[in-house]
């Protein structure tokens, strides 16, 4: 699962953005370490980063910053931002501007692990369920387009509805029950 898997880890400390270089590759990974955000942000945009672990506090652009770009970019790698001692500001600020997880700082390695083998698993699996492409359409009164699709699903019967707005990251979910 995790072998040429390639994993960004930007920290400032030498110590820690070492230990888990060290500790990543251990365990089949390509590991690309940089020292600040700015580094961080352009290995997410040129590079093909399966996942990043962002650190919230680095020199030329915060952990944040770095994600809301990138997500702005179309990046589409996991990204799991580490901050100290669980700061609930800073988590709920990352997981808004569209981070998949995220760990305190100082963290168990194989936890740490573990919640990167599971995005790599998330990421890498095909979908169940792929509802076909309804044409997108574009409300008068915002910009974003929304695409909407209904289909049936063998599995237990039920019908399942999703409508999902493309750069807002929202996805909505409806269960109907199918006619006998």
């Amino acid at each position: 699962m995790t072998d040429g898997a390639r994993l960004l880890i930007a920290d400032d400390d030498d110590g820690i953005r070492g230990l888990l270089t060290a500790f990543f590759r251990k365990k089949g990974f390509e590991v690309t370490g940089v020292a600040d955000g700015r580094a961080a942000l352009e290995a997410l945009c040129v590079g093909s980063i399966d996942v990043a672990i962002l650190d919230v506090m680095m020199p030329g652009m915060t952990g944040l910053q770095v994600l809301e770009e990138a997500r702005e970019s179309g990046v589409k790698a996991a990204i799991v931002i580490a901050t100290a001692h669980g700061d609930s500001d800073a988590v709920v600020q990352g997981l808004e501007l569209g981070a998949d997880d995220w760990v305190a700082k100082p963290f168990d390695l194989a936890i740490l692990h573990a919640r990167i083998v599971v995005r790599l698993r998330n990421a890498r699996q095909a979908p169940l369920f792929a509802p076909p492409r309804a044409p997108s359409t574009t409300s008068p009164s915002s910009p974003k387009k929304v695409r909407s699709s209904m289909a049936d699903t063998s599995c237990s019967g039920p019908s399942v509805g999703a409508a999902s707005a493309s750069s807002g990251g929202l996805v909505i979910a409806a269960l109907r029950p199918t006619s006998p």
